[in-house]
């Protein structure tokens, strides 16, 4: 089984996708990627303080991941409108791979975008 995590760490997100089991992670939004079975369990919890950071765009997102552009969105399989705010993210890329969406979704919309260097939620 692969764990992985990625952080959201004040304006820093670091990604360390395939990276093993993180005991230490430090921040308080993280999303855990988790393999179960056949498929992969995306989950995120915590908290995002937008306070300081730069809105961006307003946007429309459901849940999805991308890893050949390191992006990932958590949440509901339905549209939602989103704010993005400006985080500079990193990296461009985690490992090959093309657009998948998943079979179900619930919570509120994150989406961490490494290829924009944004962090979407929920607009309002």
């Amino acid at each position: 089984m692969r764990i992985g995590k990625i952080s959201v760490v004040g304006a820093l997100v670091v990604l360390g996708v395939n990276a093993g089991p993180v005991s230490n992670a430090k921040a308080a939004y993280i999303v855990t990627l988790e393999q179960v079975g056949s498929g992969v369990v995306a989950t995120g919890s915590g908290s995002i303080d937008l306070t300081r950071l730069p809105y961006a765009i307003t946007d429309s997102n459901s849940s999805f991941l991308h890893p050949a552009s390191a992006i990932i969105a958590v949440g509901p399989t339905v549209s939602t409108d989103t704010d993005a705010y400006d985080v500079a993210l990193g990296p461009s890329s985690i490992e090959p791979g093309g657009f998948s969406a998943p079979t179900s979704g619930s919570g509120s919309l994150v989406e961490l975008s490494g290829t924009s260097g944004y962090i979407f939620v929920p607009s309002g």
